[in-house]
């Protein structure tokens, strides 16, 4: 695999993965109450707590991309 390809590869994975975060983040903020009382009604959570969760899930999440995507290919492109 060359730089330019895995550079490439990189490139898509952190405008996806931010797009993915960037549409989670939205639909949490639009439809909160909605995925609160679907999720409460599925496993019998407070609304408080599935807040929690989903506050929880968009960190890891974002810790994610930042570790497996964006540093990467920072890091690739200093190298280049």
């Amino acid at each position: 695999m060359t730089r330019e390809l895995l550079s490439d590869m990189l490139l898509w994975s952190m405008i996806l993965n931010v797009g993915i975060l960037a549409l989670m983040t939205l639909m949490i903020l639009a439809y909160r109450d909605w995925i609160c009382r679907v999720h409460g009604k599925m496993f019998g959570l407070a609304p408080e707590t599935v807040s929690v969760l989903l506050y929880g899930f968009l960190g890891a999440y974002k810790l994610g991309v930042f570790l497996f995507a964006i540093v990467p290919y920072v890091a690739l492109q200093i190298a280049l």
